[in-house]
């Protein structure tokens, strides 16, 4: 996937494209030694390292992620993290480029060393999509449970730390046979 540091390739097809098509907030690219190559930052380029970001936890993701078998395609370690007061979803994965040998089904995957993270912000916005789309009333997230309604799902990092919790207001079993 990634053979040099390109950086138009990396806007084009990592950054940019992200946040544009599916909403990421950040996206990193970090060498074998943990060195930035490429951050992005809410859809502008930004001189940001994740580690310096992210509360605790990232190192734990990375770990994960490359100690990973590295014939195999890569399958991203993920995790929820905090950065500020704002609770992440977070996804890492070892960079890879294939190596064809006879036909296409038969590629092999050879990891670079670099590695690729995203992360999706809980905010307002994110929080009111996935309201509508699994039909939870009046979903939020909130930092304590003395803000919870009467339901809730505690966001738990890796750690074991609870970072923050998704809240909605449940529905009785009897408000469906009430009249309206």
């Amino acid at each position: 996937l990634v053979s040099n540091q390109n950086m138009a390739w990396a806007d084009k097809n990592i950054g940019m494209y992200m946040h544009d098509r599916f909403g990421i907030s950040m996206s990193f690219v970090l060498d074998s030694d943990h060195r930035l190559v490429y951050s992005m930052v809410n859809g502008k380029w930004a001189d940001k390292n994740p580690l310096d970001l992210f509360s605790g936890g990232l190192d734990g993701i990375l770990k994960t992620t490359r100690d990973q078998a590295k014939t195999e395609p890569p399958v991203p370690a993920t995790g929820f993290l905090k950065n500020g007061e704002t609770v992440h979803i977070v996804a890492a994965s070892i960079l890879t480029k294939f190596k064809k040998e006879g036909h296409v089904g038969n590629a092999e995957a050879i990891a670079t060393g670099w590695t690729l993270i995203f992360s999706k912000a809980f905010d307002a916005k994110l929080v009111d999509d996935l309201s509508k789309n699994y039909l939870l009333d009046n979903l939020r997230l909130v930092s304590t449970k003395s803000e919870l309604l009467s339901a809730f799902v505690p966001l738990r990092a890796s750690s074991g730390e609870i970072l923050g919790y998704l809240t909605w207001q449940a529905r009785s079993p009897s408000e469906s046979m009430a009249p309206s």
